[in-house]
């Protein structure tokens, strides 16, 4: 997930967040594996709903956040698709 700042000016205190959502069916905890990656290297793992971070990000500046996404045994075989979302008060968001 790439923030790009679109807004003109400084975003300060800008929040990032994911959401991962199920159509056709519900996700409680565990049908879901969602990790970001930290700054050391490793994977840390976060919640299917999860802000990424909270921090000023300069005029026209972007920030990266690499997400890992998986489905464990035992998935609910109802869900026909999952939805992920990006948002920001940063501006734009992608998803690559």
């Amino acid at each position: 997930m790439t923030v790009l700042n679109t807004t003109g000016g400084d975003a300060e205190d800008a929040t990032d967040n994911l959401s991962v959502a199920a159509e056709g069916g519900t996700l409680s905890g565990g049908d879901v594996n969602v990790s970001l990656l930290a700054e050391d290297g490793s994977w840390r793992p976060i919640g299917h709903t999860a802000r990424l971070t909270t921090a000023t990000l300069p005029a026209g500046e972007s920030r990266t956040h690499r997400v890992r996404i998986s489905l464990p045994e035992g998935f609910p075989a109802s869900v026909t698709r999952l939805r992920v979302t990006a948002f920001s008060k940063a501006g734009e968001e992608t998803i690559t």
